[in-house]
Parts: structure tokens; sequence; C-alpha cells
């Protein structure tokens, strides 16, 4: 909870001054994350600006219709998705390392070193889609390492009942008949 408290600290203290003004880039996410907000358009896919996945757009407008479209409900978007960053790869790392003496506290650590890093915590401030990366790369591959994990738990108790043994013996039973 203190990694997290940390890392919103960072990415929301005076968050719609600092960094000063928009960056180009940053300023046309705002313009198709508004138009998305207005109901101008609801694309699939972004044309525009040499083509763009539509994930923080769509993320971004929901902030938008909730507090205008503004600098801050662009900032905030990135912000809040930088913050789930770090608990989702708390999460991939506890995953990654589940069954281990230490697993919390490196993952914790882990989630400290994302928190307080100098080129999240500018992503996380910038309102750039680029930020919506490192959430879903922790979040595939903490779900991906938890499903594997439960998939062998399951493989593990089938076995312990029986169930596989007498699954192929019913199959055998079938083809010999």
């Amino acid at each position: 909870m203190l990694v997290l408290l940390v890392a919103a600290g960072l990415r929301l203290y005076r968050l719609p001054e600092l960094p000063l003004g928009l960056h180009y880039d940053e300023a046309a996410n705002g313009i198709l994350a508004g138009e998305i907000a207005r109901g101008i358009k609801t694309p699939v896919f972004i044309p525009s600006y040499t083509g763009k996945e539509v994930l923080f757009f769509y993320w971004t407008a929901l902030w938008m219709k909730l507090l205008g479209v503004t600098p801050l409900a662009l900032r905030l978007s990135a912000a809040l998705a930088g913050l789930a960053t770090v608990a989702a790869t708390v999460w991939a790392v506890r995953e990654l390392l589940h069954g281990q003496r230490d697993a919390l506290w490196v993952a914790l650590l882990t989630g400290a070193f994302l928190a307080t890093s100098f080129w999240h915590l500018i992503l996380s401030r910038y309102g750039f889609r680029a930020v919506t990366q490192p959430l879903l790369q922790a979040l595939t591959v903490a779900a991906l390492w938890r499903g594997l994990r439960l998939a062998e738990e399951r493989g593990k108790r089938r076995e312990e009942r029986g169930e596989t043994v007498s699954y192929t013996h019913l199959r055998a039973h079938e083809t010999l008949a």
C-alpha cells in the first residue's frame, strides 16, 4: 500500500501544472480523445497522425466526460494508467515468484523501483498513449503465469484423484468395443 501511495503522490502532485504546457503529441492525443468524449468519432483505429490504437483514447475520453475536455483529464488518465502499472507489476512479480520465500518483498521492491523510476514517472505525467503498453504487458505476464500455475495445480489434483486414468480407461474401452 505504501508503494502505491508513493506512486500516486509522485504522479498526481500538481498534475495540471507540471510539466509546464502540453507537448504537441500530448495535445494531439487530447484532441483525439476529446472527439471521442464529445461523440464526434467512435473509431476502432485512429488513422490520424500516422495511425494509433484506441485504448488510451477511450480511457482518456471517459475522464474527459467526467472532468471536461481539459489537460487535467488528459494527464489524469495517463497518471492513473501509470499507477495501475505499478500495481500490475507487483502482481506480475508475485506470480512469477509464486512459492518463493521472499516473493512478496521482491515484488514490493520492484513496485517501489517502478513507482520512483524517472522514465515511468515522466511517462505517467504526460498524456502519452505509450503509458498503456507497460500496463498491458504487466497484466499479460501476471495473467499468463497465474493461468499456467493454476492449470498445473488442477492437473496435479486430477492425477491425485485418478481422473486422468479413468478418462483414458473409458476411451480405451470405447476404442476396443
